[in-house]
């Protein structure tokens, strides 16, 4: 398999995300594959899969949101999420971006993708607000994956 794919497939994987695929394609991939084109296929990969989570979440809290495994915990959520919407109001959109945006384990498309559906923002709104989130969270990547090495390097290494 190619590694451009991987950059593909790993951005697709929830938890790993882009912040996997970026480092994998600076580190791993042999020959390391430019960080635009990285970002670029990582980005796509990781964008994917936002439109169906937001259209299905909700299905999926129907299913199971009247088991008593997690039912009572998925219900606290959305109560949790329809408060914090409230307070939120024109904000989602930045607040939103920023989450995906910065790259720590628990933010990312998926997370954001679902909490935009619990929040139930619009879609024309959220998933703009998360694909420039990407475009962050790549850009920071791409800091720590590219550049930060190269002056390590450049600064101890003679």
């Amino acid at each position: 398999m190619s590694k451009y794919l991987y950059i593909f497939l790993i951005s697709m994987v929830p938890v790993i995300e882009l912040r996997g695929a970026i480092p994998y394609a600076s580190f791993i991939a042999d020959p390391p594959v430019p960080f635009l084109l990285a970002a670029f296929i990582a980005i796509l990969g990781n964008i994917v899969p936002v439109p169906l989570i937001m259209l299905f979440i909700h299905k999926l809290l129907e299913l199971f949101g009247h088991t008593k495994l997690i039912g009572g915990f998925l219900n606290r959520l959305v109560s949790r999420a329809a408060k914090k919407a409230e307070k939120m109001g024109d904000v989602g959109f930045w607040a939103l971006l920023i989450f995906v945006g910065i790259p720590l384990p628990g933010t990312g498309a998926w997370t954001g993708a679902i909490i935009s559906a619990i929040l139930d923002l619009p879609k024309r709104k959220a998933i703009p607000a998360i694909f420039l989130g990407l475009i962050m969270s790549a850009s920071i990547m791409g800091i720590i994956s590219y550049a930060l090495p190269d002056l390590f390097v450049a600064w101890f290494v003679k």
